[in-house]
């Protein structure tokens, strides 16, 4: 019976040909395109439409209640302007409230002073109170200053301003990270500071901070990093700072280099403009460079191991009219530093470095950023007819040259991973990325925080001969991807996928994952 049913069901299948098969899947797909067509029916296509203009009109009439809530605003302010112009308004007194370790003479700005003499309407005296208030909070003596305008009682045009303010605690701690060594282009020692401060000491917003910290890359228990400083800022924008630091801290290559230096400096810095800063620092430092009692360490390490004495004059030029400190995307970071070395002791130098970066919004949320960096060490000769080897010689270490390599310039190398592991005497380096926020978060938090980019670095260390001939010889090359975290204002991490394009042999190179933290990447 079963058997008589196959039969039957073969000899049906047998009257089709391939053609009539292929002719009714393609008869099957018509019918479900002709039940799509259906359901996108001009009745559904003018829903669409519907759903999308009222949208669209939601947002137009939003934009149009912002915009004419911007218009009454300027109105209202170009109106309150005119009106305040044609009041005029003298000062009769300044009063300061809240004041008990200040002193008023402190208090007495130019800002001040022009308050008196300038002020000839409503609209002025509004302006430079604003502006004095500003002045005040920048002297770091008040955590919170505020002003009140009252008439005088002599006169409807005379006005006494009451400037009421709150004074900041005599001590304050703070964690951050901190550069283990003060004049380094490209070092990683990014240390873990608690720093303890006693604010406004005589009164005169003069303050004295203490650090200590240790290193995050090292295990070595003896490493640490101290310090002192006392700082007193002026009335012209400037600032005076003196301070003693004591340090102990690997190298950073191959054989374990120990570094310990005592230094003495008097430092002076002064602002031109909000983003233009210059600094002059003297300072004296001790080094001791050791090495660990291994027996494969080469003799040129071994040779500068001992005790140096460097005095040096240091300028420091700083122009940074960026949109952040630690994610930028926009604006430009110019960094001049010039060091001179040999007033007294056994180091003579002249060293330059030059660190520029621009950055360029192209579209929403991505920018291009290009930055290079160039450093250069002469040692001059200096004959003397002092028998003292000590003031004879020059003793040019590891801690004077100019570290290259490492993930804050030239990614896909390790720290000092150009050349020598000692450093060189000259180098220059370019570094060139995109820039843009993380597809798919709308998050603002993340979107300021985390930062996504594409690199393509560009480096030499080259010698002090035939310094421009050298420069586009032996290049190496290195591109990738990777992610860029910001740590509040303590800080900067990179975490990368570097592919090294061109290295020399000796070169010490990473390929693959690379993590970098630091204060001023390139």
């Amino acid at each position: 019976m079963f058997s008589n049913k196959l039969e039957c069901i073969q000899k049906e299948i047998n009257k089709f040909s391939c053609f009539d098969i292929i002719s009714y899947i393609l008869l099957s797909f018509q019918r479900a395109m002709d039940k799509r067509r259906q359901m996108e029916s001009e009745e559904y296509q003018n829903f669409l439409a519907e759903t999308r203009n009222k949208k669209r009109n939601k947002i137009l009439k939003a934009l149009k209640r912002k915009k004419d809530m911007m218009d009454r605003s300027t109105k209202k302010i170009n109106s309150l302007r005119a009106k305040y112009c044609q009041i005029p308004a003298f000062i009769s007194r300044i009063h300061f409230d809240g004041l008990c370790r200040t002193k008023e003479d402190v208090l007495f700005l130019p800002e001040v002073k022009e308050l008196f003499a300038n002020v000839n309407n409503f609209e002025e005296l509004i302006w430079a109170t604003n502006h004095v208030i500003l002045k005040l909070s920048d002297l770091g003596c008040f955590e919170d200053v505020f002003a009140e305008i009252d008439t005088d009682n002599s006169s409807r045009e005379r006005y006494e301003v009451t400037f009421k303010m709150e004074e900041i605690g005599l001590i304050y701690l703070n964690p951050s990270l901190s550069n283990c060594t003060p004049y380094s282009n490209q070092s990683i020692r990014i240390n873990p500071v608690i720093s303890g401060k006693l604010l406004n000491i005589f009164g005169r917003a003069e303050s004295l901070e203490g650090e200590f910290g240790t290193t995050l890359l090292s295990t070595d228990e003896n490493t640490y990093f101290r310090r002192l400083l006392f700082s007193k800022p002026y009335l012209d924008r400037s600032n005076l700072s003196i301070f003693c630091e004591q340090m102990n801290y690997p190298n950073g290559n191959p054989y374990e280099q120990i570094s310990e230096e005592k230094n003495l400096k008097m430092s002076a810095s002064w602002f031109l403009a909000n983003w233009w800063q210059h600094s002059l620092t003297f300072g004296a430092s001790w080094r001791h460079l050791f090495v660990e009692p291994f027996k494969s360490i080469s003799f040129n390490t071994r040779e500068e191991s001992g005790h140096s004495l460097k005095t040096s004059l240091c300028h420091d030029l700083l122009i940074d009219t960026t949109d952040d400190d630690i994610l930028p995307t926009s604006g430009v970071y110019l960094n001049l530093k010039q060091e001179f070395a040999g007033l007294h002791g056994n180091v003579r130098f002249v060293k330059n470095f030059l660190q520029l970066c621009v950055y360029v919004p192209l579209i929403s949320n991505v920018s291009l950023g290009v930055g290079t960096s160039i450093g250069r060490l002469a040692t001059p000769t200096i004959e003397s007819d002092n028998t003292n080897l000590f003031y004879t010689e020059n003793r040019i270490t590891s801690l004077d040259r100019f570290e290259t390599g490492g993930p804050l310039t030239t990614r896909g190398f390790r720290h000092r991973g150009l050349g020598d592991y000692l450093g060189c005497s000259s180098f220059w380096a370019i570094s060139s990325k995109l820039i843009f926020s993380l597809p798919f978060i709308r998050q603002d938090w993340i979107s300021d925080n985390i930062k996504a980019h594409s690199f393509f670095d560009v480096a030499n260390d080259i010698s002090m001969t035939n310094f421009v001939g050298n420069c586009s010889k032996d290049l190496r090359m290195s591109t990738g991807v990777g992610l860029t975290f910001k740590l509040g204002n303590l800080g900067r991490a990179e975490l990368n996928y570097a592919i090294p394009i061109r290295a020399l042999p000796g070169d010490r190179i990473v390929h693959g994952i690379q993590f970098g933290l630091g204060l001023d990447f390139m």
